[in-house]
């Protein structure tokens, strides 16, 4: 476990690493190496970082450590944003991943159960549930069709399921 030391605020912050690229503070925020040197200025030692924290400071350092700590809290701000929205981002691929899975299913179980139902009556049954004239085409089947629910939700396939003693 190694330790590296950043100077916020003439606050000592330490961050503690087991595998050399995600560090966790006192306070327990994660974050990469590559981020925090883009953050802050990293010392290697807390007796350098405490001495930095620590030294007198003149007039115009005191100005340049303002603006500096300024930049520093819209950097971070910046990162919890992105960090925010990658994780907002990866959730909504989640939702979208589980959604099309079970969709997936529904299809492969709607298939298998069909299969012993000749495909006008299936037509008729759906057409009669859903009121979808896609469902009255002759060219149309719905058992090849893998976009078959822009036409029919999952509620209206049960009710077909019923209609057709499947339950």
């Amino acid at each position: 476990m190694s330790k590296i030391y950043t100077v916020v605020n003439r606050v000592v912050t330490s961050w503690t690493t087991t595998d050399g690229t995600e560090f966790t503070s006192q306070t327990n925020e994660v974050m990469s190496r590559s981020n925090l040197i883009y953050l802050y200025k990293i010392y290697e030692t807390e007796e350098e970082a405490r001495t930095i924290a620590e030294a007198p400071m003149s007039k115009g350092q005191i100005t340049s450590m303002a603006r500096i700590d300024a930049d520093i809290k819209t950097k971070h701000d910046a990162f919890i944003l992105k960090e925010n929205t990658i994780a907002a981002a990866k959730m909504r691929h989640e939702e979208i991943r589980v959604r099309h899975e079970i969709k997936a299913s529904v299809l492969k179980e709607f298939r298998i159960r069909t299969l012993s139902v000749s495909l006008p009556k299936l037509k008729k049954v759906m057409f009669s549930i859903t009121g979808n004239k896609q469902f009255n085409k002759w060219s149309y089947n719905p058992t090849k069709d893998d976009d078959v629910f822009r036409f029919i939700t999952v509620q209206q396939i049960d009710e077909v399921y019923e209609v057709l003693n499947f339950v």
